[in-house]
């Protein structure tokens, strides 16, 4: 099996924060190896970088030595071997201007687009079928083509459109150019960042059916290069320039491992002239779709310009009116959402990186350089390191970003750096969660004492609190704990507004304290979450009652939820946290012990918190912004303790009672007809509560989310279901959340950051690596000062600079 290997280095560096870094030396630099296997027709292979780029000029086609491109002459030879001959002899159509073509060949034996919107509705011999429409009852799927664009206001441009999007909790796809992205990626990265989806639509923007097999092969794979360039991700989905396709074209390709995507509705904004008149027209085509007779649909739209951008974002406002006065039926979501579909092959929500981390575990790297100087650090020896066999290439210290054995040194630059883009709440300040010396017992009856409240993770955060806090909500006295959800609450309930008491909420932000988290802020929106786990059934071919089974039902659905997950239980299973947030799902905290907050003193709540918070970064490297506390069991203490830390509290409104009941054949039913109650029901709009906490609950949890999906297909079922976090038009992270530390961190850094780079020589050591690929020579390797200087391969870490090795 051939194999890519991508090493991203990623170092931290900042001349006006150097002081930081006294003492830091070569063995605290990260390195992430990440591999791909073959897929189908499609090896998920990392895009090797060209040696040049087409031109950003959209007019000219991509012609002589960039066709002879390895990225461009080994694609084709891959095409060349897999697609049928009578496919690729299809004539190529003779070019006349813009979208205008002479198609030469059978336009109706060939599926020709243009020719009667013809579209591959099944696959056929070498193709698969067109994405054109949306699977779900009532779903619009957004997009967006021409872009990326910018403009100093960003009032009428992608930018503007995404924070209009992001404003309404909602995600579209994106169809970029090469040409585009090569021109503006930062904005590229603000798209990707804001959670949208970053497709495909060629290099130059020429009709696809005019050029050779050779230029097909180019422009989708220099377009899928800059875009991994830019934001370590590939796209599954290409939209055609114009909708120009034929089967020869999609048999191409498809061949590289894209679907094709085309449309049902056009605003015809890129073909008008800009005037008033026809931005008016534009927006009333769109408006118009509000209330269509389609089931669902794939519209068509543009940010390619200031008029078309304009458009765009007055008909995502006039939408908002819509959904917010109720007389607004459609789902808005972006394409991969409403087809169940993985975005993107590799990067996003691919499982590859998380299998090559697997894969790779047992593996060790030496680094050594010449002398490097940043600021006071240096890094590496001066000398040079014989490879003992092994495959020794170097690259450029371009990037930045904390590692995780790094935190506690640069945990002072990285917070400087972040935390004007991830703010955490009235309070608490951005970090970068340490890791402590031992995690509390998984046991999750017994509470955290003893010396694991002396741990710098939870002393350094108390002192935080204390120096914060007003000193009245500090001392409101401790509730005294009897059995699980039971205590007796030893203060004012009322005053102190403790939840239990009458469901007390606060609504508004107080002195010391955040506003609750209770509801969602859209016309029937319904805000899905579950508690208590992660949970795994280990031994099943096929997941049907755990957080695993609750994962495959919303994806089949197309919608994302939140999981409250316990610190103890991500101790037991942190593959099924991965997963769940590989699928998209919003990780959110539960605290470690499942203790009623108000039982515990301030330390222990503390602790609560910031061990769940580790153990949940250690894994997929993201901190919550919400919390939900264990049975709800929370007073202005515990607000403002948690809040402090960062958290935003999450309450609910609707509870199936799954988690009170004893397991029986009645109960299981009892509860789903209690979820089910709620389809009729008459709130505006809520958050629910569930739990995935045993195989009981779950079951219930997969049954009802079947029974939601049978009931919007009927068009009798009025919400619109998703995360905490969209419904309330949040951030479900503060760390990094939509983003990556490594983005955010270059953004805010770059600015002040002009110091010199020069390269480091890697030398990859490992044992043999079971299964058909061999990394390393089984030897160890020694590099003079740097002699047994080690680091293990660390998880999943995201760079623009890339070093493809072919072993």
């Amino acid at each position: 099996m051939d194999l890519k290997l991508s090493f991203y280095f990623l170092c931290l560096v900042s001349l006006s924060s150097a002081r930081n870094w006294k003492g830091i030396d070569s063995s605290l630099i990260k390195l992430q190896v990440i591999a791909q296997s073959p897929g189908g027709n499609n090896d998920a292979i990392l895009p090797i970088q060209p040696a040049q780029f087409p031109p950003i000029d959209q007019t000219p086609m991509i012609t002589g030595a960039l066709l002879e491109d390895p990225l461009v002459t080994q694609a084709l030879a891959k095409v060349n071997s897999i697609v049928p001959a009578n496919l690729l002899a299809i004539p190529p159509s003779t070019y006349v201007k813009d979208s205008t073509v002479k198609y030469n060949s059978d336009a109706a034996a060939n599926c020709y687009w243009p020719n009667g919107l013809c579209i591959r509705q099944q696959d056929g011999v070498g193709y698969v079928k067109d994405v054109y429409t949306c699977l779900g009852q009532n779903q619009w799927g957004l997009s967006y083509d021409d872009g990326p664009t910018s403009t100093s206001t960003h009032t009428d441009d992608s930018v503007g459109i995404s924070n209009q999007l992001t404003s309404m909790g909602i995600h579209g796809t994106f169809f970029v150019t090469g040409s585009r992205v090569t021109e503006n990626p930062d904005t590229l990265k603000l798209l990707d960042a804001a959670g949208h989806q970053i497709a495909s639509h060629t290099w130059t923007h020429h009709p696809l059916t005019s050029l050779t097999n050779a230029q097909i092969v180019a422009e989708v794979k220099y377009t899928e290069a800059i875009i991994f360039k830019n934001i370590g991700k590939v796209p599954t989905y290409l939209r055609p320039p114009y909708g120009d396709i034929d089967d020869r074209v999609r048999a191409i390709v498809n061949a590289l491992g894209y679907k094709l995507v085309l449309w049902q509705l056009d605003s015809t904004d890129a073909s008008l002239t800009e005037n008033a008149a026809n931005e008016q027209k534009s927006l009333s085509i769109i408006t118009s779709w509000f209330t269509g007779q389609q089931t669902s649909f794939v519209s068509l739209e543009h940010d390619i310009s200031p008029f078309t951008s304009r458009i765009a974002i007055a008909a995502l406002k006039a939408m908002d009116v819509a959904r917010k006065s109720g007389a607004f039926k459609w789902n808005l979501m972006d394409i991969a959402s409403c087809n169940n579909d993985k975005p993107y092959t590799i990067g996003g929500n691919s499982t590859a990186n998380a299998t090559t981390t697997t894969l790779a575990r047992t593996a060790t790297v030496t680094v050594s350089s010449p002398t490097v100087t940043v600021g006071s650090v240096q890094i590496g020896n001066g000398k040079q390191v014989a490879s003992e066999g092994n495959f020794a290439s170097k690259v450029d210290l371009k990037m930045v970003v904390g590692s995780g054995i790094m935190n506690r040194v640069i945990a002072n630059l990285e917070k400087r750096a972040i935390a004007d883009v991830y703010p955490r709440g009235p309070i608490g300040e951005s970090t970068i969660p340490v890791q402590p010396a031992q995690y509390p017992p998984i046991d999750q009856t017994l509470m955290i004492s003893g010396a694991l409240l002396q741990e710098p993770i939870v002393t350094e955060a108390l002192a935080k609190i204390t120096a914060t806090v007003p000193a009245s909500l500090l001392e409101v006295p401790p509730s005294v704990y009897i059995k699980q959800s039971n205590v007796t609450y030893k203060s004012d309930p009322v005053k102190n507004c403790y939840w239990p008491n009458g469901l007390c909420i606060r609504k508004q932000d107080g002195v010391g304290f955040a506003k609750d988290v209770y509801t969602c802020l859209g016309q029937n929106q319904w805000g899905l979450s579950y508690d208590d786990g992660p949970t795994f059934t280990a031994g099943v071919t096929e997941h049907t009652d755990d957080s695993v089974a609750i994962s495959n039902q919303l994806t089949a659905m197309g919608l994302h939820a939140t999981f409250f997950v316990t610190g103890s239980r991500v101790t037991e299973n942190p593959d099924t946290l991965k997963f769940l947030d590989a699928a998209g799902h919003q990780i959110a905290s539960h605290t470690w012990t499942h203790h009623p907050l108000t039982s515990l003193t301030n330390a222990q709540i503390v602790a609560e918190v910031k061990y769940t918070e580790a153990i949940i970064y250690k894994n997929i490297g993201k901190v919550p912004a919400f919390l939900r506390p264990p049975y709800g069991d929370i007073d202005d203490r515990v607000r403002a303790i948690v809040n402090a830390l960062g958290y935003k509290l999450v309450l609910w409104q609707v509870d199936s009672e799954d988690a009170s009941l004893t397991e029986s054949a009645a109960n299981e039913q009892k509860a789903l007809n209690t979820i089910t109650s709620w389809f009729t029901g008459q709130q505006g709009s809520f958050i629910s509560l569930e739990h995935d906490i045993s195989k009981f609950t779950s079951r219930i949890a997969v049954a009802a989310l079947k029974a939601m999906d049978v009931a919007r297909k009927s068009g009798n079922f009025k919400w619109s279901l998703m995360d905490v976090a969209t419904c309330n038009n949040e951030n479900p992270y503060t760390i990094p959340g939509n983003s990556t530390v490594a983005t955010t961190v270059t953004t805010a850094v770059r600015a002040t950051t002009t110091a010199a780079f020069t390269t480091v020589e890697v030398t990859v050591v490992t044992p043999t690596i079971t299964g058909a690929v061999k990394i390393g020579s089984g030897k160890q390797v020694e590099s003079g000062a740097n002699k047994g200087q080690k680091l293990s391969f660390l998880g999943v870490a995201a760079g623009l600079l890339m070093l493809s090795l072919l072993l």
